[in-house]
């Protein structure tokens, strides 16, 4: 289920197509990843935009360090 919550500080939030640019994907894949509850949208403005904290983008899209132990 999708997560909708209280928005944090607005210097942290970003907009759909800032955080669609920022993954290098469609607006479309923003707002799956949020219906799927990969990223949390939060409701800003009175509840009218949808807002993402961009630390989430970025850990979206970020590449994972090898394993060390992997064989």
């Amino acid at each position: 289920m999708p997560r909708v919550r209280q928005a944090p500080a607005p210097e942290e939030l970003i907009t759909r197509s800032a955080a669609a640019e920022l993954a290098g994907v469609d607006v479309r894949t923003i707002d799956r990843w949020a219906n799927e509850g990969r990223i949390t949208r939060y409701k800003v403005g009175g509840m009218q935009w949808v807002r993402f904290r961009e630390a989430d983008i970025r850990a979206m899209v970020e590449p994972v360090p090898d394993d060390p132990f992997a064989e």
